[in-house]
């Protein structure tokens, strides 16, 4: 009777218990929450067509890559300021194939010539200043524009020049030469900015072309 008494106990305990459990579940049972729709999408806050004018500065990555300003005038018209440092490595076979033009060839001495051997970039500075046209192709995508840019940019470049001057007899010394060149012309640009973001930030790439006028009028980039 003693067993038959202690396993009826366990079970009717037993299923005690899992009532518990179940009616527990239930009541901490979490939730669903509601998200308001204005709440629950990505808002662009520049672009608005009330909210004009604006004003932009950030950084540019590239050549040149430095301080970047735009002032959005209009949905589709913006004005560009860029100041940086030029990328120097991608004219580095232009100023070496321009070596020459800065030797005083009629001071060498019959049997001498000149070799070059290196040069280094002490600065490269580059300035431009844009008109830029914006389109909105918000259809392809929420936030994206494409525009169309023409301007003016002016680069000055200072050039250190290493060379051997070889004589006669294998004799050879070294020396180095210091130049300066100044680029201006015009510029033209094409680009995508994208803003869809929480915060007022804005991302942009574009391709540009640029035709000097001043120091190599055929030399175009």
């Amino acid at each position: 009777m003693l067993c038959i008494f202690l396993v009826v106990f366990l079970l009717a305990f037993s299923q005690e218990s899992q009532a518990q459990k179940t009616r527990r579940f239930k009541t901490f049972k979490p939730k669903a929450q509601k998200v308001p729709k204005n709440k629950g999408k990505a808002v662009c806050p520049i672009f608005e067509e009330n909210q004009y004018p604006y004003h932009g500065i950030g950084l540019k990555l590239g050549d040149p890559s430095g301080l970047t300003y735009k002032f959005y005038a209009a949905k589709w018209l913006a004005f560009a300021l860029d100041v940086g440092k030029g990328a120097s490595g991608l004219y580095s076979t232009y100023h070496r194939d321009h070596f020459s033009n800065f030797l005083a060839l009629d001071t060498l001495m019959a049997g001498e010539s000149i070799t070059y051997l290196a040069h280094r970039v002490k600065r490269d500075l580059v300035g431009a200043a844009k008109v830029l046209l914006h389109q909105d192709v918000s259809g392809i995508l929420p936030g994206l524009q494409l525009y169309l840019g023409a301007g003016w940019q002016m680069r000055n470049v200072r050039l250190e020049y290493e060379y051997l001057v070889e004589r006669d007899f294998n004799e050879a010394s070294p020396g180095t030469l210091v130049a300066e060149r100044t680029f201006s012309g015009l510029v033209g640009s094409f680009g995508l900015e994208y803003a869809y973001f929480e915060i007022p930030v804005s991302a942009f790439m574009e391709v540009e072309v640029f035709s000097d006028t001043a120091e190599d009028p055929v030399w175009t980039r």
